[in-house]
């Protein structure tokens, strides 16, 4: 089976979708009979990634971001895949892509990424809207699925409109070959830890205002990206709200980590935390599930099985359950929390093992295909 996996990019401010789209397309790589290229309108950042046995095509990115080269169709052409798989949504190249797809006769599939959700339709909704009207509900129609990663995703899709079919299927988790040792306590503090983007959706300045300030025992590593304007300008709202409740002492900001370098910032946590107002997956919970830690989120991201598998705090984005949880995750013993994260690095090996994912899909694609 030939797969065309289709990208705008995969630059570093792209956060865990480029980890979940690179890992898929080399794990389907592996998997005997299937045939993966991917097509990366701009390129920039590629090389970061061990994409094993896919055939890459880089585009040419002009200024406006609109790469209408020709060189996609020339892939097309070239390639002439089964299935063309494409990630993202609302950029007129995609769209453009899509139409292409579809002169020749080429079946695809969209993975919105969490382009659907609630919180971020909300996010420029008339031109959303405009979008939904003029093109992108067309083309989600028109595509022989959509892929996401769970119910909650998927449940999104139908609420804007779509009602064809899904492949489901979650994400994999990119797992280093053995993890650093504990480091546990250096400070003299037990340490909860948030890694992510330093952006409004990740509920940073509601843990601030959670945070339990008779907790001396404890304090907030802060691990994250900075990739714009808006970001830098919530990282000073955040500071300043720290500031403002007295509590320099109980939070440190590292900033971003690389990718090795960050399994050390899980090392020396005793918990996680991602108090998010929308993930369609959440790879980072993943990692540190996988890296021992137990964890608290919300139920805007698709994670019950933390309650399923007793190994973290699944709760609704409000103050008082947020202070309960930070609160029952300081309170509880060492070995509780150990246990926990017993549980959920078992968890993760079993259910987010690349290959195994790849396997599903491409079955699930071939049944959709046949139908």
């Amino acid at each position: 089976m030939r797969i065309l996996e289709v990208s705008l990019g995969l630059g570093a401010s792209s956060g865990g979708p480029v980890r979940s789209i690179t890992g898929l397309a080399r794990a389907l790589s592996e998997v005997d009979g299937c045939d993966v290229s991917y097509f990366i309108h701009n390129p920039s950042g590629v090389d970061r990634f061990d994409l094993a046995k896919v055939k890459i095509y880089r585009g040419r990115w002009n200024d406006v971001g609109n790469d209408r080269s020709g060189d996609f169709e020339r892939v097309l052409d070239e390639v002439k895949p089964d299935v063309a798989h494409f990630h993202g949504m609302w950029h007129m190249t995609l769209h453009a892509d899509q139409v292409a797809c579809k002169k020749r006769g080429i079946p695809y599939l969209i993975a919105p990424r969490g382009s659907l959700d609630a919180w971020s339709m909300r996010q420029k909704a008339w031109k959303k809207k405009l979008a939904l009207s003029l093109f992108q509900m067309k083309d989600l129609n028109d595509a022989i699925a959509l892929h996401v990663t769970a119910d909650m995703e998927a449940d999104h899709c139908k609420a804007i409109g779509y009602e064809r079919e899904f492949i489901i299927s979650p994400n994999g988790v990119n797992l280093p070959a053995y993890l650093p040792p504990w480091n546990r306590h250096v400070d003299g503090k037990r340490r909860m830890l948030f890694l992510s983007r330093m952006h409004r959706k990740k509920g940073l300045l509601e843990l601030v205002n959670a945070w339990p300030i008779d907790k001396n025992d404890w304090c907030c590593e802060l691990v994250y990206s900075l990739n714009d304007a808006d970001e830098r300008a919530y990282e000073s709202e955040v500071k300043a709200l720290v500031k403002k409740r007295g509590l320099e002492d109980d939070f440190i900001f590292t900033g971003p980590l690389n990718d090795d370098v960050k399994w050390l910032a899980y090392r020396r946590a005793d918990c996680f935390v991602l108090p998010t107002h929308t993930e369609n997956f959440g790879i980072v919970i993943a990692e540190a599930l996988y890296a021992g830690l137990p964890v608290i989120t919300t139920k805007n991201a698709p994670w019950e099985g933390l309650c399923e598998n007793h190994c973290g705090w699944w709760i609704d984005l409000n103050c008082d359950e947020l202070v309960d949880a930070l609160r029952q995750a300081m309170t509880i013993s060492d070995a509780e929390r150990q246990a926990m994260g017993v549980r959920g690095n078992k968890f993760v090996c079993e259910n987010f093992a690349w290959s195994a994912i790849a396997e599903r899909f491409l079955l699930d694609c071939k049944k959709v295909l046949g139908r």
